[in-house]
């Protein structure tokens, strides 16, 4: 609105100069009209001036908006992985045992309940910084885990009021939880790549290799000595 303003006032000032100036030196219509033309070169002029310093605020105030949202953006998605190791660390109990030195817990204790819904909370509270695929991705995880809270319960149910040297899994759910941990972590290793893909860690590591490859190349030769 201020800017308007001058624009106005500079036109008006500009025209009535000509005009005024034409009044008092009562010059012919040559001289009047070069007084206009160049009150209305004095407007174009500051019009063109306003123009340009509006269109430079505005680019400096989008690269501004655009670094500060991206900034925010990497934060969400390191928050982002965090959530998603620790409901990694989870399933990966109920992965089939590997060596008598690895993690694992029975599969009737499987409730995984109250860590996807810690995991929807960090989800939540950072949504609004991911991108579309991501939070397609997250919303495929958690409707795969609600299957996973579904047969908990029933593993649970089925379990109810048995000693613990009694309990074991029902015959119709023997192997899901492993199988069903198995998918989970599927889906978490493919969101966390597609993080790396975002954040441009890929782009990141190709590019360390390659200028460690450089250096290695322009590297001096191993002298005879120093080899085994």
């Amino acid at each position: 609105m201020t800017n308007r303003i001058l624009v106005a006032v500079a036109f008006v000032v500009g025209v009535a100069g000509g005009w005024a100036a034409s009044i008092l030196t009562e010059t012919d219509t040559k001289i009047v009209a070069g007084l206009l033309g160049g009150g209305l070169s004095a407007t174009t002029g500051f019009l063109a001036s306003e123009l340009s310093a509006m269109r430079r605020r505005k680019e400096a105030r989008h690269d501004r908006l655009v670094f500060e949202n991206l900034g925010a953006r990497h934060k969400a998605y390191a928050e982002l992985n965090k959530a998603l190791l620790v409901l990694e660390r989870y399933y990966t109990l109920y992965l089939p045992r590997e060596s008598e030195f690895q993690e694992r817990d029975y599969p009737y204790n499987f409730s995984p309940l109250r860590r996807v819904e810690e995991f929807d909370k960090a989800v939540s509270e950072i949504s609004l910084w991911l991108d579309i695929p991501t939070q397609t991705a997250i919303r495929e995880l958690t409707g795969s885990t609600g299957i996973g809270i579904s047969v908990a319960l029933n593993i649970a149910g089925a379990n109810f009021r048995k000693s613990p040297e009694t309990q074991s899994v029902p015959t119709e759910m023997d192997g899901f939880v492993e199988s069903h941990a198995e998918g989970i972590l599927k889906q978490i290793q493919s969101i966390k790549q597609r993080l790396r893909q975002t954040l441009g860690i890929n782009l990141l590591d190709e590019f360390t290799q390659a200028a460690a490859q450089g250096l290695q190349a322009t590297g001096r030769p191993t002298p005879p000595t120093e080899r085994s």
